[in-house]
């Protein structure tokens, strides 16, 4: 192998090793994160394919060469079908629910279409540059399932850039979409380049280069996946209507949290500021309560702007303070707890929700959350009674407080 080609060989594993520092750096900022964890694990696949892909390439003979170059097939396919999975963390979870419901069964696939691809290649060739894999079966059937799996993340990515109207998620979306095509075209580019003639080195590994400046770009510039609300940079219109009430802590207890909604309303009106987090996606809490001045967190595991992980809870209640600190006298509801319950253990959402009152206290706000007493543990639900101030509401009945 000539001298220049050492230089095109280690040229994978320097790659892998950006993209790994890449992963590092965004689990660094958000260990607890969902997103952040997959895509640590997605840039650690792409480093380890790296590695064993500058190892294929000095291989001693055609039999190490082989068995090398089917491990690179099969981190590579596993390395796609990743990115697959971490786009559909930003769709709208009518797109992307089925991944996060059914991972388990993902991985399945993304095993076996891996091991597919890895054992369909028999054959390898010698180049200039190293081994290398001629153009073969096997080589074709990894072709179709990588660019398989690059379609359906472009297509998720492209649904969710026309339903959403938040100008982050859709420069989130593009420049993803950009990053995952940008292999793909150099492909293209290096094989029609081939088919004229034309005397280039036939590696396909720098076509990922591409991608990961892109997704470095979009994890620094625009905080892919290491994203969380700011409060500072929320809109609202303040006015000047003073503060509603003075340390409400209010627990509102009905099936459907309609009368919540009301006297959320009521307290808005009267607030210097109002937030709301809510399951509902924001545009339609929005519309459905006429809450134009309010500002709105979404409680879901897809990252975005104003949208908060379940299962991060110390953000959430970094996030609370943070609002009620900044704006004395607001109001804030949390709809979602029986959310919360789901994707936490109790005690850590209990715990989290007591540290929340000394703040709601001292800047003399409201604080409401309404439950379902039937979807919780007695237990927990006699601790939320003792700390709040309970409203219970039941179909035909009065108020008690």
């Amino acid at each position: 192998m000539f001298e220049g080609a050492k230089a095109v060989a280690l040229l994978s594993p320097a790659i892998g090793l950006v993209a790994l520092l890449v992963g590092i750096y965004v689990y660094r900022k958000n260990p607890f994160m969902p997103p952040a964890r997959s895509f640590l694990l997605v840039m650690f696949l792409l480093f380890v394919y790296g590695l064993v892909d500058v190892v294929f390439r000095i291989a001693p003979d055609p039999g190490s060469a082989l068995i090398f170059g089917r491990l690179a097939f099969f981190f590579n396919v596993l390395f796609f079908a990743g990115v697959l999975y971490l786009a559909s963390y930003l769709p709208y979870e009518k797109y992307s629910g089925w991944f996060m419901r059914s991972y388990r069964e993902y991985i399945i696939i993304a095993l076996l279409s891996a091991l597919l691809a890895a054992v369909d290649l028999h054959d390898v060739e010698q180049f200039d540059y190293g081994w290398g894999m001629p153009f073969s079966e096997g080589f074709a059937v990894w072709g179709l399932i990588v660019i398989s799996y690059i379609l359906i993340t472009v297509c998720m990515l492209t649904l969710t850039c026309r339903q959403s109207d938040s100008k982050s998620i859709r420069a989130q979306c593009t420049i993803m979409s950009v990053g995952v095509l940008s292999p793909m075209l150099y492909v293209i580019a290096i094989s029609g380049l081939l088919a004229i003639g034309v005397a280039v080195p036939e590696i396909y590994f720098p076509g990922i280069i591409f991608l990961v400046i892109i997704f470095a770009v979009a994890v620094l510039r625009l905080r892919l996946f290491v994203e969380m609300p700011k409060i500072d940079k929320m809109t609202y219109e303040p006015g000047d209507k003073g503060s509603a009430s003075e340390g409400r802590f209010v627990l509102i207890e009905e099936k459907k949290p309609d009368k919540a909604y009301s006297l959320f309303i009521n307290l808005a009106a009267r607030s210097s500021a109002s937030m709301l987090m809510t399951r509902a996606h924001p545009d339609i809490a929005r519309e459905e309560h006429k809450l134009t001045d309010t500002v709105i967190i979404w409680l879901s595991a897809q990252v975005g702007t104003d949208r908060l992980d379940p299962s991060n809870l110390s953000i959430m209640q970094h996030t609370i303070t943070e609002f009620l600190c900044k704006k004395p006298g607001a109001v804030v509801m949390l709809d979602g707890i029986e959310y919360l319950f789901s994707n936490n253990p109790p005690d850590r959402v209990v715990r989290m929700i007591q540290s929340v009152r000394d703040e709601v206290i001292i800047s003399k706000a409201s604080f409401l959350i309404p439950l379902n007493p039937e979807t919780v543990d007695i237990r927990h639900l006699s601790m939320f009674e003792r700390e709040f101030e309970v409203m219970k509401f039941e179909k035909g009945a009065g108020t008690e407080i």
